[in-house]
């Protein structure tokens, strides 16, 4: 087995650390770990990386955070810049 298809049998098992990480499998939120894990099992690294992508887009831009004003949070920090720049 090479050690590209070993990593990718690792990965699909959440046993390594996805070079876009920065920490390990631990380091998932909840959340994160729960999608891809009721998706899986994962046949190719590629569609492992693209529902982790659609995750991230979802908690960053559709996700409506309370603590915030019920926005999600890439409107929140927009809104925070356009009024930084303002002043």
């Amino acid at each position: 087995m090479s050690v590209i298809a070993g990593t990718r049998g690792r990965l699909a098992r959440g046993l390594a650390t996805p070079r876009w990480s920065n920490g390990g499998p631990d380091a998932a939120s909840p959340g994160k770990t729960e999608v891809i894990r009721r998706q899986g099992p994962w046949r190719h690294l590629e569609a492992l990386e693209f529902a982790t992508f659609g995750w991230v887009d979802w908690f960053n831009h559709r996700r409506l955070l309370g603590p915030i004003g019920d926005m999600p949070p890439a409107e929140y920090e927009a809104r925070y810049y356009d009024q930084a720049s303002v002043a």
